[in-house]
């Protein structure tokens, strides 16, 4: 049960967080929102953040993520698509009357 309580005098405010994760504090808000990083909700606009928890959430998501990659890597890569090839340009005759600036090549 302690686990879940936060510690009051390590929680951080968004933008400490954004500056020690090297990046916005709207991106930050976005990853709270989204569920990716856990976060206490003080007011509309203000969230705080105990670091270690948001620490390991995002390492238990690098995780999950490097997992599938590395199980991918033992497969052989499939052969590119042969591209068809694209059709000759219509002469000016077959668009009606003759542009001069729609037919210049």
């Amino acid at each position: 049960m302690e686990e879940d309580m936060p510690n009051f005098d390590a929680l951080i405010t968004t933008k400490e967080l954004a500056k020690k994760m090297g990046s916005s504090a709207a991106w930050v808000r976005h990853l709270a929102e989204s569920g990716k990083i856990p976060y206490l909700r003080i007011s509309e606009r203000n969230f705080r953040f105990d670091l270690v928890k948001v620490y390991r959430a995002l390492e238990r998501q690098i995780t999950a993520s490097e997992a599938p990659a590395e199980a991918a890597s033992n497969q052989p890569l499939p052969a590119p698509a042969a591209k068809p090839n694209p059709s000759p340009r219509p002469v000016a005759s077959s668009w009606g009357k003759p542009n001069p600036r729609r037919d210049r090549r």
